[in-house]
Order: C-alpha cells, then structure tokens, then sequence
C-alpha cells in the first residue's frame, strides 16, 4: 500500500514537472516571439495605408510633452504604435524634439518621413562638422611618404595620374635598388683592402 502510494506521487510529481516544463517553453516562445516581431517593426514598419493614404491635420502646442504627441499621432492614426515611434526616433538621425506647429501627414508616409517633416531635417551646420572636405586635390603619393616627386604624379590639369606615379615609383626603386649594390661593392672592397 505504500509502495503504491510512493508511485502515485512520483508520477503526479513528473507529471507536474513536465506541464511546468512545457508552460515555461510555450511562455518564453511567445514572448521571443513578441520581441522579434517588435524589434522587426522598428526598422522595418509598413505605413499605415498604401499610397496615396489620406491627409491627416494637427497641432502639437507648446507644452505637449513628445509622449503625448506620440500618442496623438496613434489616436488620429498615423502610426500604428506610439512606443515603437519612440524608439523608432530614438534610433534615427532626428534627435531634436518635435517643434510645436500646424502639421499635416499623411497614412502613407513611413516613420522617417514623418520624423522629417515634424522634426525637420538634420541641421546642415552638423552635417559639415562630421564631413570631411574633398574639394581640394590632394596628392594621394606626397614627397614625405614615397620621395617621388610630386610633379611627375600629376597629369594634365592637375589631376592625379596613376600612370606616371607608377612609372615613378618604379624608378624609385631601380634606383635604389642600384644603390643597395653599390653600397655592397663598397663594403667587400673595404673588407678586401684590410
């Protein structure tokens, strides 16, 4: 009679293990299955509706905190989800806050587009300070770095020359390929004169 009851418990006991194991699977699933879907949407969101959608007007006020302007913009239905337009903007080129004003967007524009126009676009001042200047030619094979003659590299109007800095560098190195001999002749007739 005991041992009867030892083997009823233990069989309840994986029974229950086994339905906890197999709650936690279908639990963990669903929510990975949720983040991959969320975190999918932050790059990739469809707009609203196909062009050419329908134009929607607004006004976000001076005191409207970016929240409730995200949550405007999901109750008049321009976005499909006000958490993931936070990200959304978080995540772009557009780090200024939403200017207040008079807007009007339309169901077909995706996130950056509306990011565009309420935030507007990135400022040009910043967009220089991250560019270099390619404006000037530059001599990619200066004096300092191969000591060929910078003259021999540049074609006709000033334009760098591939050729002719091949020619150069070529010459270069015959040059002081001979050099390297002669230096050798030195040293073995010093070396034959002691």
């Amino acid at each position: 009679m005991n041992n009867i009851k030892n083997i009823t418990l233990a069989f309840a006991g994986t029974v229950v293990r086994v339905a906890l194991i197999i709650i936690a699977i279908v639990c963990i699933s669903n929510y990975a299955k949720k983040a991959y879907d969320f975190g999918y949407r932050v790059f990739a969101e469809e707009p609203m509706s196909a062009p050419p959608g329908r134009d929607i007007s607004f006004v976000v006020g001076n005191d409207d905190a970016q929240s409730d302007i995200y949550q405007m913009l999901e109750d008049k239905g321009i976005i499909r989800d006000h958490m993931l337009f936070s990200i959304q903007k978080k995540l772009s080129v557009y780090k200024d806050d939403i200017k207040p004003g008079s807007y009007t967007l339309n169901t077909s524009m995706n996130s950056d587009e509306i990011l565009e126009v309420l935030v507007g676009k990135e400022n040009p001042d910043d967009e220089a300070e991250g560019e270099e200047d390619y404006s000037e030619e530059v001599n990619p094979l200066s004096d300092d770095v191969t000591g060929i003659d910078s003259a021999g590299v540049l074609g006709e109007e000033g334009q760098y020359d591939e050729a002719a800095a091949f020619e150069d560098t070529e010459e270069t190195q015959d040059e002081s390929a001979g050099n390297e001999f002669e230096g050798e002749g030195d040293e073995e007739s010093a070396i034959e004169e002691q």
